[in-house]
């Protein structure tokens, strides 16, 4: 059909041309920026990806309990050593490690001619915390009055490392040797000792274990005198554990605490509920003894 529309001069349609140009020029520059925007952004969320399981890992291997020596960094350096505090040599007495008490509760003495009780005990034992103040002090009472020479037997049958160089093991050691020097303060220093891994099981066993920063701090609170807590700090004492250990595996008993008397284990069945029914159970042994 005609119509009467003028045809647009040269110059318009070269007006128009530029126009459309311009028009697809803006549009791709949008669409371009659009572009950008978006891998800006996913770009952005990557990263905000990626730092949150950085910290997420971080955080974890914080929080992660650490493995059976963790916390037990210092190298022990002490001399091994197969020495005892006992003058009886009847039944394990005389055994590395072993400390003899008698009426005066000294190390390295004994009551002349009475029975023996021994008490086999690890310092990373639950049972053996809780033997320790509620029936050790009836042993003890027994060896006071002079009716039988108490031995202890500190032994590391819970040292979960294979060079006896975990928890069980250095507390061990430095109650030995702190036996020798200040056997004054020896029963305070047992419960610091046992305390420390109470209180590191009913935590939950989280983190590293306590080892011999923590038994020397412990054992300066409870009077060690500087040079030996120092040297229970750096790993320096002197090793008994390993020696005491394997004397106690060479007997074939099992488990701790395990009182014996006359070199008789007396069975946990046998314990009765409390103090009193443990020494029923010792003096009965004795008075049946030939």
């Amino acid at each position: 059909m005609a119509t009467n529309d003028p045809k647009p001069t040269k110059a318009e349609r070269r007006e128009a041309a530029r126009a459309e140009a311009a028009r697809i020029k803006a549009e791709e520059e949008a669409r371009r920026k659009r572009v950008r925007l978006i891998t800006v952004g996913g770009i952005v969320a990557l990263l905000v990806v990626v730092v949150a399981v950085i910290a997420f890992v971080l955080a974890n291997a914080k929080e992660k309990p650490q493995g059976p020596a963790a916390g037990q960094e210092i190298p022990l350096t002490g001399e091994e050593i197969t020495t005892n505090l006992s003058p009886i040599d009847t039944y394990q007495a005389g055994a590395p490690g072993a400390i003899a008490m008698g009426s005066s509760l000294e190390p390295n003495t004994a009551n002349e001619g009475a029975p023996v009780v021994e008490l086999y005990a690890d310092f990373a034992c639950p049972h053996c915390y809780d033997f320790d103040r509620e029936r050790l002090p009836m042993l003890q009472s027994l060896a006071e009055s002079g009716v039988i020479s108490l031995v202890m037997h500190p032994v590391a049958i819970l040292d979960r490392s294979d060079d006896y160089s975990d928890f069980s093991s250095r507390a061990l050691d430095a109650y030995f040797a702190i036996a020798q020097s200040q056997p004054e303060i020896l029963s305070e220093v047992g419960d610091a000792f046992y305390n420390l891994w109470h209180q590191f099981g009913i935590a939950g066993m989280q983190g590293p274990p306590p080892g011999s920063i923590e038994l020397a701090d412990a054992a300066a609170t409870a009077g060690v005198e500087d040079e030996l807590v120092q040297q229970i700090k750096d790993g320096s004492v002197p090793r008994v554990a390993k020696a005491a250990t394997e004397a106690y595996g060479a007997t074939g008993w099992r488990g701790t605490p395990n009182p014996v008397v006359n070199g008789e284990p007396i069975p946990p069945e046998e314990w009765g509920p409390n103090a009193e029914a443990l020494k029923s159970a010792i003096m009965a042994r004795l008075d049946s003894a030939p």
